[in-house]
């Protein structure tokens, strides 16, 4: 039930008549033309055995092409080194009006395919064969947004207009990328303590960073919460009135 190289030999066992002598009595012989190699060839391909295999096969980047293989095998489990069957590639979820794909075969028995979105999101895959479900589907394919881009970002909230010295104010950033997907993947955000001084303090912790601009000279906290669904809660504590400018920039 393996496929693979095998050798095949085919021995004769000489056995002498008792009273009777001869060199090859008693000796093993083997036949003409032996021993010499087979080759076992897997057997047709079965849609139970069949895995799909790769990095994109099961997570994916909105606006990135994902790339993935179908390895084709026989009812044994056997991996085909040729082919061109027919697999089809079926993703269903947020993006919709998504056709369904056939396979490219690469001539070593796996079968390429591929996927292109901009919704972002959980997406169920499917892959057939005849009708049949391949074994590893279907499975599911999570979309996550692209990197945040700060032109379809915005401030939103109270905290933005007006606040109270010595009192915390908040206010929300929404994230999205460029294809307007909530963006909630970067949790690590500033917590930070510093002083104001005349003209730029950049937070330069991680992304999402922080600019706030200013002249005084005073005690400013400032911390930030990644919620759900590309939400930022910035809290800021002030000591002294006046006006203030509040700049948000992302990388």
């Amino acid at each position: 039930t393996v496929s693979g190289t095998y050798t095949l030999s085919v021995e004769l066992l000489y056995k002498c008549e008792p009273g009777l002598s001869h060199l090859d009595c008693g000796k093993n012989l083997s036949v003409a033309d032996t021993p010499n190699n087979a080759t076992l060839i897997p057997g047709n391909v079965t849609a139970q055995q069949c895995k799909s295999f790769g990095a994109d096969v099961s997570q994916g980047v909105a606006g990135v092409r994902g790339t993935f293989y179908i390895q084709a095998a026989d009812e044994y489990g056997n991996k085909q080194t040729s082919g061109s069957e027919v697999f089809v590639v079926e993703i269903t979820g947020p993006q919709i009006n998504v056709e369904s794909k056939i396979a490219v075969p690469q001539g070593d028995g796996t079968f390429l395919a591929n996927y292109f979105f901009t919704v972002s999101g959980a997406y169920s895959m499917s892959i057939k064969i005849g009708g049949v479900e391949i074994g590893d589907t279907p499975h599911l394919l999570t979309v996550f947004p692209a990197v945040i881009v700060p032109a379809n970002s915005l401030a939103r909230g109270g905290g933005l207009t007006i606040a109270t010295a010595g009192q915390v104010t908040t206010f929300e950033v929404v994230a999205r990328d460029l294809y307007g997907n909530l963006q909630d993947v970067y949790d690590d955000y500033p917590m930070t303590a510093l002083a104001c001084l005349d003209g730029i303090e950049v937070v330069e912790n991680k992304r999402p960073r922080w600019l706030k601009v200013d002249r005084c000279v005073h005690l400013i906290n400032v911390s930030s919460t990644a919620m759900t669904d590309g939400r930022y809660n910035l809290q800021v504590l002030s000591t002294r009135s006046g006006h203030f400018r509040v700049d948000i920039a992302f990388g």
